[in-house]
């Protein structure tokens, strides 16, 4: 098994490659717990339920006209968008290199973080929108 430091990750958001703003990426999902223990059972027993997942990007901000600024203000405002998520930018969609796809909606965006002397950076959060098509697709396909 091949560690992978990530040096160069791909973030697409509503077709605009934003990995350039990048300053880290988590992207996670879950899944509910359904309990279905009866009288009788000595341990829980449990059901796959929904799956869930978040997104949450940490961007360098960026304020000038038709950049970072302007691209998450509309997101933000166009509420169900496309994303697109990959470890590595330069290398092509393999099994090694899956990218992930999704439909979602900004749920947060700190439009200014940080302190004196700090870089500004400008976080989000993702979460599932857009019914069938919030479901997370893996594709291998170059």
């Amino acid at each position: 098994m091949a560690a992978k430091v990530l040096t160069d990750a791909y973030f697409s958001l509503n077709g605009n490659d934003l990995s350039a703003y990048v300053k880290s990426i988590t992207f996670a999902r879950e899944r509910e717990a359904q309990d279905d223990t009866t009288m009788g059972m000595t341990t829980h027993s449990n059901l796959p339920g929904l799956i869930n997942w978040n997104l949450q990007v940490e961007f360098r901000a960026d304020y000038a006209d038709n950049l970072l600024g302007e691209i998450l203000n509309t997101a933000f405002e166009a509420g169900v968008v496309a994303l697109a998520i990959r470890p590595s930018k330069t290398d092509a969609i393999s099994a090694n290199n899956p990218e992930w796809q999704a439909q979602g909606f900004i749920t947060s965006e700190t439009l200014l973080m940080g302190g004196v002397g700090e870089l500004a950076k400008s976080p989000i959060t993702i979460v599932p929108g857009g019914g069938a098509n919030a479901a997370i697709v893996r594709d291998i396909t170059p």
